[in-house]
């Protein structure tokens, strides 16, 4: 799987992201454009995009840190292999990682120079992606049929049980005090501390990853000829 493409879109519109009190929805994009294609030494698996560095974290225990000039191995991840989530927080990078034989789940903290800062284990079983995503200061993750609440430093603070998230393989992104999950055949929109179910969606078959931004929903799903990006509402599904 060495030197798959990675390639770094953008949409025509602004890509900064503005908050409910500041700035009023826009409308969804009608277009992406590509704007170059990087190869790492390793598949890519994750990535985001912090201070004009593009962070992308890979299947071969490396995290690459890429701007526009040059890319360069960021992070050795040790004895982990698959980076399935990473994002940013203050001036700290966290990555979501399982070990190479899919067993040990952990998010590692490093600063944005690639110092090792702290871990701390998170629930996860055989074979299960690791994934997580902010809201506010607090760290939210998908387990099996139930929502894991952490506070920045690993601390778990709810976790609290989801009957209707009955796939491990679970995207997420996060709302105001919500969080939208993609399984294989759904998307549900969760209140994150009491776990209540606001929707169900079945109108994206096979929906990825998933990204919400103003009142949208983005979900990338693909099919035997084609990956097409779908817009929900994010208050009805």
């Amino acid at each position: 799987m060495a030197g798959i493409p990675l390639e770094i879109v953008q949409t025509k519109e602004s890509l900064n992201i503005p908050t409910r009190l500041a700035i009023p929805p826009v409308a969804p994009p009608s277009s992406m454009k590509l704007l170059r294609t990087v190869k790492p030494n390793h598949a890519p698996i994750s990535i985001c995009h912090h201070n004009g560095i593009t962070y992308v974290g890979t299947n071969g225990y490396t995290v690459y840190q890429m701007t526009d000039d040059f890319q360069q191995q960021f992070i050795s991840l040790w004895d982990t292999q698959y980076t399935h989530s990473i994002k940013t927080f203050g001036s700290e990078l966290y990555v979501a990682v399982c070990s190479s034989n899919l067993t040990k789940h952990q998010i590692k903290v490093f600063c944005t120079a690639g110092k090792f800062q702290r871990m701390w284990n998170v629930d996860g079983r055989d074979g299960t992606p690791n994934n997580f995503v902010w809201c506010g200061d607090k760290i939210i993750a998908p387990g099996y049929g139930k929502l894991v609440v952490y506070s920045h430093t690993g601390q778990v603070i709810t976790s609290t049980r989801i009957p209707e998230l009955t796939n491990p393989w679970a995207n997420i992104s996060s709302g105001v005090d919500t969080v939208i999950y993609s399984e294989y055949n759904k998307a549900l929109k969760v209140e994150i501390y009491t776990g209540k179910v606001l929707w169900t969606s079945t109108y994206v078959s096979r929906p990825g990853a998933i990204v919400c931004h103003n009142q949208n929903v983005y979900i990338s799903a693909e099919d035997d000829y084609a990956t097409r990006v779908f817009i929900l509402s994010s208050e009805t599904g």
